[in-house]
């Protein structure tokens, strides 16, 4: 068969797993098939069922080099969770490679990496200055967010591999979050003529400022993803080595009043809050919740 069909009955193969069903061809490795069966019990452990899965594979290039053929892939899955009577739907789009050799699967790897964000210089945050009035349009914030999930706004730069915080800072401006500090790149949070703060692009820069900023776009922290609203943020912190590296925002709650999120990089719709079903979650995984604040 052709990479194109093959890839068509892994996916396939995946989904079938991730509802519990038995496949007959089994090309997915055994270290692919227990994180499939990892994120079911995810949603087992939440109260929610999958009730339905299904997934697109897009081929986006193929080399065959030393024995082994190489197949860089997107991969579109959506899945429909019911929790009693409460019903939404997840999706995750994300660039993955399988490598083969003899026709079966010896590998299947993330192209993203998620949370990793660019370095930044030292965040000198601009607490000074004029008070600016700000009231959050959060539903304006979300609706951005649902808008651009899983496509780029031309109005700003791309970051290809890394655009989760430069996605949420969009979704703030959205929502009138005022900038303040240009041109200083290592002061306050602003885009400005194809330019752009440290705070704008990058995870830890943004929960840098966040934590200390006094005028502007402000934040206060709160204990428990049950506080947050919609338009609140959630930073990640993977490592636990106190280096912020990746950022998302909150559009709705599902049945528990637990948060469901947005994100880019590994681009993300409805996500459960706490990443536990991404690659990049480890035990030593740190959580900062953000609520935007209006000004008094």
């Amino acid at each position: 068969m052709d990479s194109r069909e093959f890839l068509q009955i892994y996916i396939q193969e995946r989904i079938e797993l991730l509802l519990g069903n038995k496949v007959d061809t089994c090309f997915v490795r055994e270290e692919v098939a227990n994180d499939v069966h990892h994120a079911s019990k995810l949603f087992q452990a939440r109260n929610g069922e999958i009730v339905k899965c299904q997934g697109k594979g897009f081929l986006i290039r193929e080399l065959e080099l030393l024995g082994k053929k190489y197949l860089d892939y997107l991969i579109h899955l959506q899945y429909v969770i019911k929790q009693k009577t409460f019903f939404y739907v997840q999706e995750i789009v994300e660039l993955r490679r399988l490598v083969l050799q003899n026709e079966r699967v010896i590998e299947d790897i993330s192209l993203v990496e998620e949370g990793i964000g660019q370095r930044e210089e030292k965040i000198i945050v601009d607490a000074e200055g004029e008070r600016l009035p700000f009231i959050y349009a959060r539903l304006e914030a979300v609706k951005y967010a649902e808008i651009w999930w899983n496509s780029y706004n031309p109005a700003f730069q791309q970051f290809e591999k890394n655009n989760c915080t430069n996605y949420i800072s969009q979704c703030l401006y959205a929502g009138n979050a005022p900038m303040t500090g240009y041109p200083n790149r290592g002061k306050g949070w602003w885009y400005k003529n194809h330019q752009w703060s440290y705070s704008w692009t990058t995870p830890h820069g943004l929960w840098n400022y966040l934590s200390k900023a006094k005028t502007g776009l402000r934040a206060v922290k709160v204990k428990s993803p049950q506080e947050l609203k919609i338009g609140d943020l959630i930073f990640y912190d993977f490592e636990g080595d106190g280096r912020w590296n990746h950022s998302t925002i909150v559009v709705a709650k599902d049945n528990n009043k637990m948060p469901l999120v947005n994100a880019q990089s590994t681009n993300s719709r409805y996500r459960f809050w706490d990443y536990r079903d991404s690659y990049k979650y480890t035990e030593n995984t740190k959580y900062t919740f953000f609520h935007i604040v209006d000004d008094s």
